[in-house]
């Protein structure tokens, strides 16, 4: 037994060991089934259910290596020589760009069961060069035109994954692919409010993580503009935040979801 501060921890999606991974983590449940009867004595008890677990990674890398949907096996490693392993299934991304703040872009990736968990031998480590990458001068475009002075987005792509535990699972939580979806803000300098976006609107929007790289998203719809006003005695610059959601089918004609790579990652 000892103490180790994780310095040497990496992280592996499937046989590829994700780059310039900033921290993991997993959490373990059972699914137990409460109850009280006659002979509990007015107390509560519990019999053990089936067997659970989600966790989740961060990286400084805009394009990570699983997408929503995919199913894969994950390994963390807290020294690079031992951790844990076990079957997954990717929930969702989260990436921030935190633009007039200027730290780099940030990636969180969430994942659940698809199998058992195991503990001991995982070997993982991260020895490439450090993939990271500035928000500094980063943008968000909308049908193909810059939005100006953008300071802030953030994009979120999941999938409704639908878990299931037969007989066949040995008292394992599992997963299936589900519909997937992603929501978006970013917030954006003002002078004249009559260039703020209508809800209810559709566009193509484009996240930027390089200069001439983003992540697409065709089509999307207006949900919500937000803060729009003035602080005269914080004397705050007129911002406002807009917000929507991917709309992957919009009348006759179906969507995509690209990475900064121009894969099609959904749809066509």
């Amino acid at each position: 037994m000892g103490v180790y501060s994780g310095i040497g921890a990496a992280a592996k999606v499937a046989t590829n060991v994700e780059t310039t991974v900033s921290g993991w983590k997993v959490q373990e449940m059972n699914r137990a089934a409460h109850y009280s009867a006659s002979l509990t004595g007015g107390g509560d008890t519990s019999t053990a259910g089936n067997d659970d677990w989600k966790g989740w990674y961060r990286t400084y890398a805009h394009t990570p290596l699983p997408f929503p949907g995919d199913t894969f096996t994950f390994l963390g490693s807290i020294d690079g020589s031992v951790g844990l392993s076990g079957e997954a299934i990717c929930d969702r991304l989260i990436l921030t760009c935190p633009i007039e703040a200027g730290n780099n872009i940030d990636c969180r990736v969430e994942f659940s069961s698809n199998g058992a968990l195991s503990k001991g031998v995982a070997v993982a480590v991260d020895s490439g060069s450090a993939v990271a990458f500035n928000a500094a001068g980063r943008k968000v475009a909308v049908n193909g035109v810059d939005v100006p002075d953008t300071r802030f987005w953030r994009l979120v792509i999941g999938a409704r994954n639908k878990l299931y535990a037969g007989s066949t699972n040995a008292g394992v939580v599992k997963r299936t692919p589900g519909v997937v979806h992603a929501n978006w803000v970013y917030q954006a300098y003002t002078d004249d409010l009559t260039t703020v976006p209508t809800k209810g609107d559709t566009a193509v929007l484009q996240f930027y993580v390089t200069a001439s790289t983003y992540w697409s998203l065709y089509h999307n719809r207006y949900e919500q503009i937000r803060e729009l006003g003035a602080d005269i005695e914080g004397m705050e610059n007129v911002l406002y935040s807009a917000a929507g959601s991917f709309a992957g089918w919009l009348g006759t004609s179906l969507g995509h979801i690209k990475n900064p790579a121009g894969a099609s990652k959904w749809g066509t």
